[in-house]
C-alpha cells in the first residue's frame, strides 16, 4: 500500500489523469485503480499514520476526490479519529504544512464525522490559515475571539487562498464576516 501511495502522490502533485479534461480511457483507468483499494485498510492506515506520511495520505484523498469524491467520503467516515487524535494532538496548537493540508482533503469530503473531529479538537488551534479556513470556518471564530493568530494568506502568501477563506467564512456565517469584513480586508492590502 505504501508504494501505492507514492505512485499516487506522484500523480497528485504532477496533475496526472485528473480534473475535467481526463480523457475516457483515463477515467476508465483512474475508477480502475480506485476499485483496487480496500477503503477499510485505507481508513485504518490513516487512523495510524504519523505526520510524515499525511502529505501522501492527503494528496491520495485529493486524487480520489476528484475521481470519485463518494469513496472520499466513505473513507472519512471509517478512520477512527481517536487513534488519529493520539499522533496528532501535538501538532494542532500550531499545525504543520502536512496536517493542515491532510485537514483539507479529508474536509472537502463535508463528512459528519470530519466536522465533530474538527468541533472537538478546534479549541486546539492558535492559528487560522485558508487550508483550514476553507473547509472550517469555525478556527477563524475561535482564533479571533482568543486573539490568536489569523494567517489570511497562509504559509505560501496564496491571493487564491486568501480569497477562498473570505468566501468560505462568509458562507459560515454572514453576520460574523460582517462584523471582521473590514478587519480581514485591512490584511489584504498590507500584505499585497
Amino acid at each position: 500500500m505504501f508504494i501505492f501511495l507514492i505512485f499516487c502522490d506522484k500523480i497528485s502533485k504532477n496533475n496526472i489523469m485528473i480534473g475535467e479534461n481526463m480523457l475516457p480511457r483515463q477515467v476508465n483507468l483512474a475508477n480502475e485503480i480506485i476499485s483496487f483499494i480496500d477503503i477499510n485498510k485505507l481508513a485504518f492506515q490513516i487512523s495510524n499514520t504519523n505526520l510524515h506520511d499525511m502529505r501522501r495520505y492527503a494528496n491520495f484523498l485529493k486524487w480520489i476526490n476528484i475521481v470519485d469524491i463518494e469513496i472520499t467520503k466513505k473513507i472519512v467516515k471509517l478512520i477512527d479519529y481517536d487513534l488519529l487524535d493520539e499522533t496528532m494532538k501535538k501538532h494542532l496548537k500550531k499545525p504543520p504544512y502536512e496536517l493542515k493540508l491532510f485537514i483539507y482533503s479529508i474536509g472537502m469530503s463535508k463528512e459528519k464525522k470530519f466536522f465533530d473531529w474538527m468541533d472537538k479538537n478546534v479549541e486546539k488551534i492558535e492559528i487560522a490559515e485558508p487550508m483550514i479556513s476553507i473547509v472550517y470556518p469555525k478556527v477563524v471564530e475561535r482564533c479571533i475571539e482568543c486573539s490568536y493568530e489569523v494567517n489570511i494568506f497562509g504559509h505560501n502568501g496564496s491571493f487564491d487562498e486568501a480569497l477562498s477563506m473570505i468566501i468560505a467564512l462568509k458562507e459560515y456565517d454572514e453576520e460574523f464576516f460582517k462584523l471582521y469584513q473590514k478587519e480581514l480586508s485591512r490584511d489584504i492590502f498590507e500584505n499585497y
